[in-house]
């Protein structure tokens, strides 16, 4: 997450906690980080300080002594002390949780985008597993799935003469190279996507998505 982070690329994704034994425990977001000192400050007021780090879960863990005679123990923990783990990456993760929290809707649009694509791929076209050895290999074969899928989709919505016409294009324009004829393409281009039904008509039009998505494939 902190990688896509760092692309440009917003994350859209739930955060998955770990759950308390006691039902109605303290939360973790009732713990608030303090990043000056490093530290977790509980609601009896106390600092939970940095004390080991469990790399395989790749967590930093925050812990105190005398818990075991608070009188918020209780509504705690059944330990003798209360841990805190903070991920490596912990404000990624809670940069995501504030997108989410600001607007729920992201989830379902999460659902309807992304998940509809795995749904596919996995129950209709069988892609449950790779036959391929090597992330090389695996790379390629995700690839092609990929590439079979929206293809598949274009078709559907477009047509299978529209898709052809627009890869006949396309193999045009990299047969005449010179830059200084982009005009020319561009004009030739919007011609052709009259033709073929594309809603785009005039010079300063907006080129199709679907289009964009089209070429990208030769």
């Amino acid at each position: 997450m902190a990688a896509c982070d760092a692309e440009g690329i917003t994350v859209t994704l739930p955060i998955r906690r770990s759950i308390n034994d006691l039902v109605d425990a303290y939360p973790k977001n009732a713990f608030v980080y303090d990043a000056d000192q490093d530290c977790y400050i509980c609601p009896a007021g106390e600092r939970l300080t940095y004390k080991t780090v469990n790399r395989k879960q790749k967590r930093h863990m925050y812990t105190r002594e005398g818990c075991d005679t608070c009188t918020l123990k209780p509504h705690c923990t059944k330990s003798k002390q209360r841990w805190i783990s903070r991920h490596f990456n912990e404000d990624a993760f809670e940069r995501c949780d504030a997108r989410l929290q600001e607007n729920p809707d992201l989830m379902r649009q999460r659902m309807a985008i992304v998940e509809r694509p795995f749904a596919i791929l996995k129950q209709i076209m069988g892609f449950r597993r790779f036959l391929c050895w090597g992330i090389e290999r695996t790379r390629s074969e995700t690839g092609l799935s990929v590439l079979s899928y929206s293809l598949n989709r274009m078709i559907n919505h477009k047509g299978v003469p529209a898709l052809l016409a627009v890869l006949r294009w396309r193999i045009n324009i990299q047969k005449r190279s010179d830059k200084t004829k982009a005009s020319f393409y561009r004009t030739r281009l919007l011609q052709l996507l009259s033709k073929i039904g594309f809603h785009t008509v005039s010079e300063g039009a907006a080129i199709d998505q679907d289009l964009i998505v089209m070429l990208s494939f030769v």
